[in-house]
């Protein structure tokens, strides 16, 4: 427990933020790194829809009552049109310019973070999964792997779909996990968990299969879909140069599933996308 509390300036303390205030304070911050739009959006979203929490992260100012932490707090504010609780600090006037320096430097709480902090089993790839199928669902096909795109997903966003079927999302995932020890383990776990979460409503006995044999190679024979599919990542890992993008890997396994479920052969697979060709659909069984 802590034991020595020191005095305090007695504005500090918990403290109903509406429009108004929050105009106020932003337009009185000091120096401050640039505000990126698209995070306070993302912020106003959570304070209109109610799930803002208290978290006992304060909003700062100096002595003289400028801003100098929270201003994209106060943005939201300024968006939502919707006021915020939040505790207040007024830092004493010995405080100098360099208190920036010590400002956010710990570890940013990633999707991965907050999986693991609602004890969520093999959070890390069940973060990265529920990502991948949350931009599936919203048709944004492979941007959850192309980089900065990505974060137009919240981590709300994560939570929010992961909760609508957390034994899916978990079985997908352990499946997976349990063939990661195997030394022909190819595919990257998340990748090969969202394909496995599609398929197995597709035809759960052939998306086990399907599972299994690309993850462990075992039990496959020529023109065997999974097969071109392994022995193409294999042999990229191989290269030196040219490896694979995450977007092309997924783009590549989703087309070999598709030609495993209908029974076709083949010996190569196309991983990217010829010109003109669209991302590929989870195909339906044929009949």
């Amino acid at each position: 427990m802590l034991k020595k509390k020191l005095a305090s300036d007695p504005r500090n303390g918990w403290y109903e933020i509406g429009p108004d205030e929050a105009t106020q304070s932003y337009e009185s911050r000091g120096k401050n790194r640039t505000v990126q739009e698209n995070r306070c959006k993302e912020i106003a979203k959570d304070i209109t829809s109610g799930f803002w929490r208290m978290n006992g992260e304060p909003i700062i100012f100096d002595h003289d009552g400028r801003l100098h932490d929270g201003q994209h707090r106060m943005r939201a504010v300024m968006i939502s049109g919707k006021p915020i609780v939040s505790y207040v600090v007024f830092l004493p006037k010995s405080a100098d310019i360099g208190f920036f320096d010590t400002i956010d430097t710990g570890a940013n709480r990633t999707a991965a973070h907050r999986f693991d902090i609602a004890k969520t089993k093999n959070y890390a790839t069940a973060a990265a999964t529920t990502r991948l199928i949350v931009a599936w669902d919203r048709g944004w096909r492979g941007l959850a792997t192309a980089g900065p795109t990505s974060q137009r997903i919240s981590i709300r966003d994560l939570r929010l779909r992961y909760d609508e079927d957390p034994e899916g999302i978990d079985e997908a995932v352990s499946q997976t996990i349990a063939f990661r020890s195997k030394d022909s383990f190819c595919i990257a776990p998340a990748i090969l968990a969202f394909v496995y979460y599609q398929a197995v409503k597709i035809d759960p006995a052939k998306a086990m299969r399907f599972l299994a044999g690309a993850a462990t190679g075992e039990n496959l024979s020529s023109g065997d879909p999974i097969l071109a599919l392994r022995n193409r990542l294999l042999n990229d890992r191989r290269e030196a140069t040219g490896h694979l993008r995450r977007v092309e890997v997924l783009i590549g396994t989703i087309k070999a599933w598709n030609e495993y479920l209908n029974g076709r052969r083949i010996r190569k697979i196309q991983m990217g996308l010829r010109q003109g060709e669209s991302f590929p659909e989870f195909a339906q069984a044929e009949r």
